[in-house]
């Protein structure tokens, strides 16, 4: 339980220092902690990366065991990059 908490607050310190972000961002979407990925997907709204948007697209999102919050932050992201190209 620990481990998880460390990893998470690592993640967002690793987010706000910008040589680190976009890696950071791309580990945690691949990562099995629902968690993660929540906090990732969170920092993604603000400013995704290209890179990440083919992790963000992947079926993993479009799953039904994934949680809906996660999907539901995966299409505010998406919605995001596309009215930022428009």
């Amino acid at each position: 339980m620990r481990t998880a908490r460390v990893r998470r607050e690592a993640l967002k310190v690793s987010l706000k220092v910008p040589a680190e972000r976009e890696p950071a961002l791309l580990g945690a979407l691949r990562d099995a902690d629902p968690r993660m990925v929540r906090v990732a997907l969170t920092a993604a709204l603000d400013d995704c990366p290209a890179s990440a948007l083919p992790l963000i697209t992947e079926d993993s999102f479009t799953d039904q065991g994934v949680a809906s919050e996660l999907r539901v932050l995966a299409i505010k992201v998406l919605g995001r990059v596309r009215t930022s190209l428009l």
